[in-house]
């Protein structure tokens, strides 16, 4: 399950090398198994509401722009239904 970590000045340098850009203080970041990941939506949530997806440490925030916009689904509501997630998974989660 990911974690949820929120960017501090402590720890903004750390979170940013492990998401390969610079992530400003109150980001929120999702860990798993020390990768960015989140299964379920935008791995990463800037304060400026920038959402940068990746799954197992790997951005795939154009992909899935493509993959909602395929799907005729509003990319604002994000992974909101069930069957949504599973294709979600099927794609990037296999």
């Amino acid at each position: 399950m990911a974690e949820m970590i929120t960017v501090e000045d402590r720890n903004q340098d750390t979170l940013s090398r492990k998401a390969g850009r610079y992530l400003y203080v109150d980001t929120q970041l999702w860990l798993e198994d020390g990768q960015v990941h989140r299964g379920d939506g935008p791995a990463v949530l800037s304060p400026d509401g920038a959402q940068i997806w990746y799954v197992r440490g790997k951005e795939v925030t154009r992909e899935v722009t493509a993959f909602f916009f395929q799907h005729k689904w509003p990319l604002q509501r994000g992974l909101n239904t069930p069957e949504k997630i599973i294709e979600f998974d099927a794609r990037f989660l296999k």
